[in-house]
């Protein structure tokens, strides 16, 4: 099902989305269950990635907590009031839309999910208790809850393989999915080739035609169109068209390699700008005072 802008607008705009956000004990650790990273992501962050941009309401809720109880106090004059839970990350904002568009074609007042509600709202501004809700089931992998490590794990890996299969549908060739890495908002156009034991974070940037050979760490870096790395680490920096890096260099602190510039084994770039077609050689360390 296609969800133009238009009608994605249409779809939200009489629509109040509550976020619960319950922490399971489960988890033995000191981060709370739903401020877990994966990919780049928080868990309750991926919910909201899916609610299409909606003005999404927090609340602190237990797990024994009255729904109603907890979301009359908040409730506005939108027509639709939708209940989400902040430990289901893999929900999509496809069955997100499929889910307001199946409530509002069928008039329902008070829709039951795998893993949260849709209600209409002026039917439960009075309602004590919520009778015989209507029940519909969508994508159920997308109400996979996180409900502790070993979950939160599997889940991890089935956000993995999303990511990876959007980048392969998109023209990016990864040889060895099982060892890459790629956090959520990276981008990458086509033509792109990643060698195995590839990790690239944060907003990275690599346009087509790039080459990352083994064992590189990409993180919030802009890699222009042909590079190639390899080996190496390269941090906050911008990487020029048909530039060649490593291995083992480490490119750091908004450094900017110009076009077809040339950085050899061991090179250390921290705060530097190379020009044009510079080479520097293996074993070298290049910072912003070796260029004033």
């Amino acid at each position: 099902m296609e969800h133009n802008e238009d009608k994605v607008k249409s779809l939200l705009e009489d629509v109040q989305v509550m976020l619960l956000l319950v922490h399971n004990d489960a988890y033995k650790t000191t981060i709370k269950s739903y401020d877990h990273m994966l990919y780049g992501k928080t868990v309750k962050d991926w919910v909201k990635l899916a609610t299409a941009n909606a003005n999404i309401l927090e609340i602190e809720a237990r797990k024994t907590d009255d729904i109603l109880s907890l979301i009359r106090p908040k409730l506005n004059e939108k027509k639709y009031t939708v209940v989400l839970y902040a430990d289901t990350p893999l929900l999509t904002k496809k069955t997100f839309l499929e889910i307001l568009e199946y409530v509002k074609i069928k008039e329902i007042s008070t829709l039951k999910l795998t893993r949260g509600y849709v209600f209409e709202t002026s039917y439960i501004k009075e309602l004590e208790k919520i009778y015989n809700p209507q029940t519909a089931y969508f994508d159920e992998e997308d109400f996979m809850a996180a409900y502790n490590l070993k979950q939160l794990s599997i889940i991890g890996d089935i956000l993995k393989s999303r990511i990876l299969s959007y980048h392969l549908s998109q023209g990016v060739r990864i040889i060895d999915p099982s060892t890459t890495y790629i956090d959520a908002e990276v981008e990458i156009e086509e033509d792109v080739v990643i060698y195995p034991n590839n990790t690239i974070k944060g907003k990275s940037y690599l346009e087509k035609g790039v080459i990352l050979r083994e064992n590189n760490i990409i993180e919030n870096a802009y890699i222009l169109e042909h590079a190639i790395i390899t080996s190496s680490f390269i941090l906050n920096s911008v990487v020029g068209r048909y530039c060649g890096v490593g291995p083992y260099a480490f490119i750091q602190e908004e450094s900017v390699l110009e076009k077809e510039a040339q950085v050899g084994a061991f090179v250390e770039v921290k705060k530097g700008k190379l020009e044009e077609k510079v080479r520097v050689r293996r074993l070298s360390f290049v910072g912003k005072e070796d260029l004033e």
